[in-house]
């Protein structure tokens, strides 16, 4: 029997956007991918995040037909002018990548405290 690959297209992972009180929260399934293949860029409002996939070889087995293996993927996602860009915060665990967008206080009303312009002599 003949080997055969199927040429995959560049994949495009799952994921989910939440909102909290303090921040956004962007939850990327990346299935076979290792910390070291990722990359994530902030390239003005675009958020970018890149990375490959691997298809581990077993030694013995010689494939025949393959569906699914090493696969890169490009996905980008448009930051809200809300965000704190400087903040920005990715982490990498079981095959997951959660990305935590701050929400910036530029911006929000706060309390100026007012000085007594009285000197005391």
């Amino acid at each position: 029997m003949d080997t055969a690959r199927i040429s995959l297209p560049q994949g495009r992972p799952a994921a989910d956007i939440i909102e909290l009180s303090d921040g956004f929260v962007i939850v990327l399934d990346l299935p076979g991918v290792s910390r070291e293949s990722l990359s994530v860029e902030l390239r003005g409002t675009e958020l970018v995040v890149r990375g490959r996939a691997l298809l581990a070889r077993e030694p013995g087995r010689k494939p025949l037909h393959l569906e699914f293996g090493d696969a890169e993927f490009v996905r980008s996602f448009t930051v809200a002018h809300t965000v704190d860009r400087e903040h920005i915060r990715a982490t990498f665990r079981h095959g997951q990548l959660e990305l935590f967008l701050p929400k910036s206080t530029h911006g929000q009303p706060r309390t100026i405290p007012v000085a007594s312009a009285d000197t005391q002599s």
